[in-house]
């Protein structure tokens, strides 16, 4: 399943947009409980590092479930 369409279709629509959603505050509210039912587990996983990652430590929240091991879960705790 692809990344949500925010990802992959909004940093190509123009150089400002693309500067918009790399910087960390686009990224301080993440929340992908739609997105997660129609994704496999292994997607999530790596999108919820994906968009933690690129919060650049500005996370404030994230709605997300079943995340299937700590891993994933202790890299949130981390960042």
């Amino acid at each position: 399943m692809a990344e949500p369409k925010k990802l992959t279709v909004i940093p190509r629509v123009c150089k400002s947009w693309n500067k918009a959603v790399s910087g960390p505050y686009c990224w301080q509210e993440i929340d992908i409980e739609e997105w997660f039912c129609q994704c496999e587990p292994d997607h999530l996983d790596r999108m919820v590092r994906r968009l933690v990652t690129r919060s650049c430590g500005s996370l404030r929240k994230i709605c997300v479930s079943s995340l299937r091991n700590d891993t994933t879960f202790s890299f949130i705790a981390e960042q």
